[in-house]
């Protein structure tokens, strides 16, 4: 975006133009219009791949899109950044050279065919940069905080760690069914005797008889066991 808001500028005195805000003005429009398809191209596509991921119901889903989620995420905050905050910080920052070249009394401060300078330009965006990735970081903290601290007791008193139990029922969804392979898939939740978190998943069925008693959409207990590692 900067590369096409100095291109726009630098044309315009190049030609003569008074470095002012109306000048200033015109080129942040030239510049972010011809951004915005290249832009809207880039963050439609890569959409378009992780949206099917996000509403994905398949195996295997939940861990998907917990991935796929920051990527979304960030793709919405991206143009943003780029469209609207980027031009306006710019603009702030020229008005600076405008306000400068206003107080020496000439309504052409900058020579013909000068160019715009790129040190502040590139100190600005830094300081930008700094602030974007400290802003996500806060927001993601709680997230990832929630996940490494679910089950931690939070009262100060230390808590009973439950001992592991083979008769621990867990509450599930029935997904599919394959009689066939005796497989059923199951949207399920933690499974503690064997440390699985929630998720969908396919497991083998122990009793053949059973898998002809379920059907799809169901709601059962299950029992889960690590049978052979």
């Amino acid at each position: 975006m900067l590369l096409y808001l100095k291109g726009a500028l630098n044309r315009r005195l190049e030609l003569g133009q008074p470095l002012d805000e109306a000048t200033l003005l015109e080129a942040i429009r030239e510049g972010a219009v011809q951004r915005v398809r290249p832009k809207a191209m880039t963050v439609a596509v890569v959409l378009a791949g992780l949206i099917p991921i996000m509403v994905g119901h398949g195996a295997g889903s939940e861990v998907m899109q917990r991935i796929a989620a920051p990527m979304v995420g960030g793709m919405v905050t991206a143009p943003i950044l780029s469209m609207f905050v980027i031009p306006a910080a710019w603009l702030l920052l020229q008005r600076r050279r405008v306000a400068r070249s206003q107080d020496t009394g000439f309504s052409h401060a900058v020579p013909f065919g000068a160019k715009v300078s790129s040190t502040e330009t590139g100190e600005l965006m830094k300081k930008m940069i700094v602030a974007y990735t400290t802003f996500a970081a806060v927001v993601a903290a709680p997230a990832f905080a929630d996940d490494g601290m679910a089950g931690m007791s939070m009262s100060g008193k230390p808590s009973a760690m439950k001992a592991p139990s083979s008769t621990m029922m867990t509450d599930a969804e029935v997904k599919n069914v394959d009689a066939a392979a005796s497989m059923v898939t199951l949207k399920h939740g933690a499974i503690e005797n064997v440390g699985m978190p929630p998720m969908t998943m396919a497991f083998k069925v122990k009793d053949a008889d059973m898998i002809k008693r379920v059907r799809e959409g169901d709601k059962v207990k299950v029992r889960v066991e690590n049978v052979g590692g």
